[in-house]
């Protein structure tokens, strides 16, 4: 007698369903039992795999079996599943598996090695009693009387390719082209473009980019081209970076203007190009410019409608997803063996491969939608169920409704206003300020005009700086000259530079002058005796010995006496 494992493969594939016709004297074979067993399965795999989709319906977590001489054994709990085909996969007690008896898994080594787990539909005849097979012979034959629906488990070391969904793009009228870049056929890094897929004339939309480089050290750099009537409005069509770090993301946004020119029609096209050698063409970004609000409408309706619903799922029986994944298990190299790394997180029941945001596909049972929704309109995000929290605390860095007017311009529907306070003490909270500079300074509250007025008055204008041009005679490499500013003071301060026609040399040291000779600059201002208030000294010194004359220029700038 065989044993073995059977898989219906008939409800992966689309097809007319049939049922059985019921008359008087009707002969029932095995071909109608069949039949009508099969039908009722096909109307369920139908439901199921059409609107509930694959994944774990409940439990099925994994984890390790713990003990000693369990180091490569797990456990998988009790649950439901759905795979791909719509069919249930029920497991009804708990699975211990040791993983050592799957052989694909290969060899560990001392980097260790990730691998997951899954369960596939599986089928096993069961009870076998006699069978008349021939009324003419008296050989005695059996066949299986029952066929018990299960579960089997199996290994995957690597994922499938993850099927991105195009439903939120669609419905937020978005496209999302992905390239590699290439230099000299080596791919260098991966390149992503965000851009409505339908415009108006007049509309002013986002093109957001970013570059994720795969190795450190690389430099990168696109540039985009947009189509006759757009125009770049703010932002850069350039964008890139001259020392890459692996797996760090660069990220560039520039806004883009739909000229009231530009012809409505399909087939406008954002185009990019990698600047190498010769330079390498991009994905593009296809755009087509429409006429009314209401087009928009009707196009994000037929998109929906044709593109997410008429992709009736289908399946292969030889395709990975036939597996619903239940973990990822992380092994370490144990002698010529292997064990599950004896950490907490080396059995991940939720995120498998977070770069490529693969994770456990959970089917939600209609109840927990449900309750899900109910959660929903007591969000206080997205009600006033609940008292909202401070915009002083949801507004701020961080917070959970940020603010960021970085490069923001226009006007605000609502006047912000300033709190003013003098000494400490709150004037009042108002959108404009008023700023007169009479003499002292006093601030008061203007209710009427809806400002707060500051006064701010002074003593009288403050002197005007002097400056003027001089000689200063060396011999044996010093010389001095006493200048007079007009001041009645003696505060201010006095800037040196050496007058050279062309430019002013300013500063304590400078060697630009006769053949990069040496020239030190100091000045003396005097407080008293009080003939010399308001004078200074310039002291020169020169690396030269000869006698010679210094053109120097000064500044000198009052400071305001204090009463």
């Amino acid at each position: 007698m065989n044993n073995t494992t059977t898989t219906e493969s008939a409800a992966c594939v689309l097809h007319q369903l049939e049922r059985n016709r019921y008359f008087y004297g009707k002969l029932m074979t095995v071909r109608d039992f069949d039949t009508e067993q099969r039908y009722v399965r096909a109307h369920r795999h139908l439901h199921n795999q059409s609107l509930h989709g694959s994944g774990v319906v409940c439990g099925l977590t994994v984890v390790p079996k713990g003990g000693v001489g369990n180091e490569t054994k797990v456990v998988v709990q009790p649950g439901v599943a759905l795979d791909c085909c719509g069919r249930e996969i029920v497991v009804a007690k708990e699975q211990e598996l040791d993983l050592k008896n799957f052989l694909n898994i290969g060899m560990v080594d001392a980097t260790g090695k990730t691998v997951y787990l899954c369960v596939r539909y599986d089928e096993c005849k069961r009870e076998p009693v006699p069978a008349l097979a021939n009324v003419s012979t008296c050989e005695e034959v059996c066949d299986y009387n029952r066929i018990q629906e299960g579960a089997t488990f199996d290994i995957l070391t690597t994922l499938p390719a993850p099927t991105p969904s195009k439903a939120c793009e669609t419905w937020m009228n978005l496209t999302i082209v992905r390239a590699n870049i290439e230099e000299g056929g080596v791919v260098i890094g991966e390149f992503e473009r965000v851009a409505p897929r339908w415009v108006r004339q007049g509309d002013v939309f986002a093109v957001r980019r970013q570059i994720t480089p795969i190795a450190t050290g690389l430099t990168i750099h696109v540039i985009d081209t947009l189509p006759a009537g757009f125009k770049l409005v703010d932002g850069s069509l350039a964008m890139g970076v001259t020392h890459t770090i692996e797996g760090q993301v660069i990220h560039s946004t520039y806004l883009v203007e739909v000229g009231n020119t530009v012809t409505p029609a399909a087939g406008y096209a954002i185009t990019g190009q990698v600047l190498v050698s010769p330079p390498d063409a991009l994905a593009a970004s296809t755009l087509e410019v429409i006429s009314s609000a209401e087009q928009l409408e009707a196009h994000l309706q037929r998109a929906w409608f044709t593109q997410e619903f008429q992709e009736c799922p289908r399946c292969a029986e030889e395709d990975p997803s036939h597996c619903v994944i239940l973990a990822s298990i992380t092994l370490q190299q144990q002698g010529t063996s292997f064990i599950v790394r004896p950490t907490s997180d080396a059995i991940d029941n939720v995120i498998f491969d977070a770069p490529s945001g693969m994770h456990r596909q959970l089917v939600y049972p209609m109840p927990l939608v449900v309750q899900l929704l109910e959660c929903l309109q007591h969000d206080p995000r997205l009600s006033d169920a609940r008292e909202p929290l401070p915009h002083a605390i949801t507004h701020q860095d961080g917070g959970t409704d940020e603010i960021n007017v970085t490069n923001l311009s226009g006007v605000l529907a609502d006047a912000q206003k300033v709190t003013v306070q003098s000494a400490g003490n709150t004037v009042a909270p108002r959108p404009r300020l008023r700023l007169n500079f009479l003499g002292g300074v006093s601030v008061s509250d203007d209710a009427d005009n809806d400002r707060v007025d500051i006064n701010v008055t002074g003593g009288p204008a403050a002197p005007s700086a002097r400056t003027g041009r001089v000689e200063v005679h060396t011999d044996g490499g010093s010389g001095s000259l006493r200048v007079q500013t007009g001041f009645a003071h003696s505060l201010f301060c006095v800037y040196l530079g050496a007058d050279f026609g062309d430019s002013v040399d300013y500063g304590p040291t400078i060697q630009r002058f006769a053949g990069q000779q040496v020239l030190t600059l100091r000045a003396r201002v005097y407080q008293s005796p009080t003939n010399l208030v308001g004078q200074f000294d310039i002291l020169l010194s020169t690396t030269m010995t000869s006698p010679s004359t210094v053109p120097i220029r000064w500044f000198a700038i009052p400071g305001v006496p204090v009463a």
